[in-house]
């Protein structure tokens, strides 16, 4: 949906995806039952099992699921840079990463009349990660003497639990079907996470200058309360008018502690231990309206936002609060106009205003050593972004889209690469990087060759201009994409899928090249409840660019290769018992906080 409103969380840039999904209409018991494995072309398989069960009885409807994976993934990362002295660093890093994650959630619906009902909802997530890192760095200069040499193991582990639950309410109000819509969540998140230096540090006739062996301990526990509602009132002109309100509290508390080795005792360093404490309350209401004006279609909203954040950071040597309290409108216009009686020429012309919060982890400023010479921590003084996006765009039988949009983003977010060719040290940090103007130009064309034959295309061309105190980027790109879907028999099809990127730019980085093709085969068996497929990803693999980063006079150059080269093996059996009944969409009012949780 590339035209928000302000019905719409404001959070984000451009447009956004809302999915549909295809209604089952089965009464009884339906379900099915797959598997998901990957073979061969990447280093490590990944094992994905799910199941999912729906069930109704009058005017009860249950639903439930669950999926296990067990992935294990590789990456492998190159860096090359510029020191002082004609110096140069060159670091290199191996990883090995394994994740193990559990997912079930389950849903009850009640229909309380034929125009309400009212639903509760859970959904739980408890997921275990381990990162094995090695790490070397060499640093060299003309005069060999200075040279110095490191390697290390840098291990780290990650253990997630998710919950949330919530309850919805629905009541069609009148026959137009105006409907009054009530929703709340609430959402607990705990982690225990960990990272640890083991490393050695050698001067150029290979004797020990340094040792280290440290580690950090930082368990973090989020809580997110949200509660909405909103009414749409539908009138006999097809006019809609919809209103409402949001709020969201969020609390995150991060206990950073960190402990040193000694002759193989454990010890800590109270010094660099840190208490950080989060809190965000945000208000919204907005208003909504749509419908068509003489020969124009038209819809106009309104969004406020009013938002008090806090972050207090308990530190050995200090004590810091900062705070944060604005308040935000967001105006949202759309017109459209169909050229011709027939509608096969149909022009329009949007703009919105949307913002983009930083990331709750982003904000915590712990810092974690990837090796001796890379550090990534968060920013506490962030500050959120805001877009401003006008489109023009034309509508071609309804099919073929074309539009031109520019887009003016304010504080713009991005992790930056901290780089002082004085110092050996990178620091990857966020930061508000200055203003950023992006121009698009976006041609989708969906096609049927032939009977058997649909593909959809897509090309976009984009001008981005950043500047920041540090760099400035002025660059064009385009992205092009191809799907093709083959229907080889009533239960045998095959897919096709390519997209080539000139570049990609984020922050004070531009990414060369890179592209992907990935080819797919499906075949159904026993009247359809049997499907069977096969997809490579990523072929050639082509979709592991180079990164060249830039900070002052100073660049680093990237090389990164992950497991994005696998075959998939996926097995789904489908089973009903009944007759039909259509399957209850939820909406929730969390989407946009639990996001940035991540």
């Amino acid at each position: 949906m590339a035209h928000t409103s302000a019905e719409d969380d404001a959070s984000g840039s451009g447009g956004i995806i809302n999915i549909i999904l295809k209604k089952p209409k089965f009464i009884g018991t339906t379900g099915y039952l797959g598997h998901e494995q990957s073979f061969g072309l990447g280093k490590y398989p990944i094992y994905n099992p799910y199941a999912s069960l729906n069930f109704k009885k009058n005017k009860l409807q249950i639903s439930a699921g669950y999926s296990y994976l067990d992935q294990k993934e590789f990456c492998d990362i190159t860096q090359d840079r510029s020191l002082a002295n004609n110096g140069e660093q060159c670091q290199v890093t191996n990883e090995i990463q394994k994740t193990k994650n559990n997912d079930a959630n389950i849903t009850v619906n009640y229909d309380i009349t034929n125009n309400q009902n009212i639903s509760a909802y859970y959904f739980g997530s408890s997921s275990k990660y381990n990162a094995s890192t090695f790490g070397q760095t060499e640093n060299s200069y003309p005069e060999t003497v200075n040279n110095t040499y490191s390697k290390g193991n840098f291990p780290s582990r990650n253990d997630n639990d998710f919950h949330n639950a919530g309850f919805n309410y629905e009541w069609i109000t009148d026959t137009l079907k105006s409907k009054l819509l009530i929703i709340g969540d609430y959402t607990y998140n705990k982690t225990n996470a960990s990272s640890q230096i083991s490393s050695a540090t050698y001067n150029a006739t290979n004797q020990l200058m340094s040792d280290t062996l440290c580690r950090y301990l930082f368990p973090n526990t989020s809580k997110i309360y949200t509660f909405e509602t909103k009414y749409k009132k539908v009138y006999k002109s097809g006019t809609e008018l919809t209103f409402g309100g949001k709020i969201a509290s969020t609390e995150i508390n991060t206990d950073n502690t960190f402990d040193i080795s000694q002759n193989g005792i454990w010890n800590n360093a109270p010094e660099k231990d840190f208490n950080y404490r989060y809190r965000e309350n945000i208000s919204a209401a907005f208003i909504d309206l749509s419908g068509k004006l003489i020969v124009m279609d038209y819809k106009l909203g309104i969004r406020v936002e009013n938002s008090y954040v806090q972050g207090r950071l308990n530190a050995f040597t200090q004590d810091t609060v900062h705070t944060q309290n604005y308040l935000n409108l967001f105006p949202s216009v759309f017109i459209g106009k169909a050229l011709d009686a027939k509608g096969n020429h149909y022009l329009s012309l949007s703009y919105h205003k949307r913002i983009n919060r930083p990331g709750y982890s982003l904000l915590n400023p712990y810092k974690y050593y990837s090796n001796n010479f890379s550090i990534s921590s968060g920013n506490p003084n962030l500050q959120p972004s805001l877009t401003d996006e006008v489109e023009l765009a034309y509508t071609l039988k309804n099919k073929y889209y074309f539009g031109l949009t520019y887009r003016y983003i304010k504080n713009q977010i991005d992790r930056t690469l901290e780089l002082n060719s004085s110092s050996t040290i990178i620091n990857y940090i966020p930061e508000n990087i200055g203003g950023a103007d992006n121009y698009t130009f976006f041609i989708s064309a969906p096609l049927q060759v032939t009977s058997w034959w649909r593909a959809n295309n897509n090309l976009s061309l984009q001008y981005i201009k950043m500047t920041a105190p540090e760099f400035k980027i002025q660059k064009g790109t385009f992205n092009i994409q191809n799907n093709n879907e083959f229907t080889l028999g009533k239960t045998t099809s095959m897919s096709l899928g390519l997209f080539y990127n000139l570049r990609t730019i984020y922050g004070n980085t531009i990414t060369s090249p890179y592209s992907n093709v990935s080819i797919g085969f499906r075949q159904k068996l026993l009247n359809n409840k049997f499907i069977l497929s096969a997809n490579i990803w990523d072929l050639f693999y082509q979709n592991n660019p180079r990164m060249t980063s830039y900070y002052n006079d100073t660049k680093i150059i990237i090389d990164r290769k992950y497991q994005t080269r696998v075959i998939i093996i996926s097995v789904i059996y489908n089973f009903k018992l009944g007759k039909s009944f259509n399957a209850k969409e939820i909406e929730k009012s969390n989407e946009s906080e639990k996001n940035r949780l991540h």
